[in-house]
């Protein structure tokens, strides 16, 4: 009788278009808006590597620390905050911002690090911001030399302490992006869809709701019985139509999630 029911139940699932058309193809249908319209969402505001030189001249030997901290972050490719070029000379820098190959240049002047720049824009705000950190992280840490000796050993400890109490990890080797949220709230609305079998199980066991009901309500078979097969159907079309919707995610549009 179990079967019987459960299987009537599928069948009955699977030929109700309203219900699917909430459940499996609006979702698809939304699924493919998304991929057209957030696919280039997470390179709208990417920020390339800034072009930067930086005078390796005899000066530079006196703020060896700016060198090394400048180094982190350039890269020869367009993974890093600059694209460095070290030049020996000012002219050569110079000329390069003449030419618009680079949007700015760093040099040793009076002892001090400083930028030199030919106009004003996103890309020299941020290597002015880089260096009015550096300055200001120099100052504080001559400052606790000068002022307060004792504690420096206690900070380097501090610092030593949390790079190695902090380490970073991922949980998937696909890369962070912002659009897989939306992709996610479309599977959570799916699966509060449904709801909408429950709705069509209670409505077919009801006398009062569905002719349907008022024959199940004489039909000699347990309450219970049939209403545990109508929900195992219900879940059973229902979880079909949410693994067809993943399945395109990850294997028509390609997205990783």
């Amino acid at each position: 009788m179990f079967w019987n029911i459960y299987q009537k139940r599928v069948l009955a699932a699977a030929r109700d278009f309203e219900t699917l058309l909430w459940t499996w193809i609006f979702p698809l249908g939304l699924a493919t808006l998304f991929y057209f319209a957030f696919s280039s969402l997470d390179t709208a505001d990417q920020l390339d590597a800034i072009p930067t030189a930086l005078v390796a001249d005899g000066a530079l030997e006196e703020e060896a620390i700016f060198s090394q901290v400048i180094d982190m972050l350039a890269s020869e490719e367009e993974e890093g905050l600059f694209l460095l070029q070290r030049v020996d000379s000012v002219e050569k820098a110079q000329a390069l911002l003449k030419e618009n190959k680079i949007d700015g240049y760093y040099l040793i002047e009076n002892g001090e690090p400083k930028l030199r720049v030919a106009r004003n824009g996103l890309n020299q705000t941020i290597q002015k911001g880089f260096l009015d950190q550096y300055l200001q992280q120099k100052a504080f840490i001559i400052e606790v030399i000068e002022q307060h000796p004792e504690q420096i050993s206690s900070i380097i400890s501090q610092v030593m302490e949390q790079e190695e109490l902090s380490v970073e990890i991922s949980l998937s080797k696909a890369k962070p992006t912002s659009v897989l949220g939306f992709y996610y709230a479309l599977l959570a609305m799916v699966c509060m869809y449904g709801g909408f079998q429950g709705i069509r199980t209670v409505t077919g066991l009801q006398a009062n709701l569905s002719a349907l009901g008022a024959r199940r309500t004489i039909a000699p078979a347990s309450r219970l019985l049939v209403m545990t097969a109508d929900l195992c159907g219900g879940l059973t079309v229902q979880f079909s139509c949410l693994c067809i919707v993943v399945a395109y995610i990850l294997g028509i549009l390609r997205v990783e999630i």
